[in-house]
């Protein structure tokens, strides 16, 4: 198998790992697959955020969820990598607008929440949060929200994050989620 078709494979076990399983287990895979790939790879994965391998299963998803979820496969193992992974990270956080620049930036917070990297760049965004669209905003506090059930040191990394906007779509789902509870 060549190393690309092995890639695939890997982003579609991935996303049906997170689909079937969950969270915790999708991790705990993707943490597993990196360790088989190196960031060499990650040109190729990147190729993959818009043209996401197909899956044999049918999962009934909407237009736009599988590509979505080998988004989240792809962003996932970029987290695996380190430090290596930052100047990719950085392109789709702080580069032109695009749905997966949520995503980027919730990974670096991710990073930053581990210790794999110093919070400079959790400033950065910060400072640059009141440029970005309100859709990265909304969703970077949502995914954020989520992943802190799990990963209470994303608090500190939270808090970081004081602008006016960003708050303002944090509220959202700090409400909710203390209604939940």
């Amino acid at each position: 198998m060549q190393i690309n078709e092995k890639l695939d494979t890997f982003i579609v076990e991935l996303s049906e790992c997170l689909i079937e399983e969950g969270t915790l287990a999708f991790q705990a895979f993707a943490a597993e697959v990196s360790q088989q790939i190196s960031i060499k790879n990650a040109n190729y994965l990147l190729s993959r955020l818009h043209n996401a391998p197909q899956t044999k299963n049918d999962y009934g998803l909407g237009l736009g969820q599988w590509l979505a979820i080998c988004q989240f496969s792809i962003f996932e193992l970029l987290l695996n990598f380190g430090q290596d992974a930052i100047p990719f990270l950085r392109s789709y956080a702080f580069g032109v607008y695009d749905w997966t620049q949520a995503t980027a930036i919730v990974v670096l917070c991710r990073m930053a929440a581990k210790k794999a990297i110093n919070t400079e760049i959790i400033h950065e965004i910060n400072r640059e949060m009141p440029e970005m669209r309100y859709e990265t905003q909304y969703y970077v506090a949502q995914d954020l929200s989520i992943h802190l059930k799990t990963n209470p040191q994303l608090s500190e990394i939270i808090a970081i994050l004081d602008n006016e906007d960003f708050l303002f779509c944090w509220k959202k789902f700090e409400d909710k989620n203390k209604s939940e509870n």
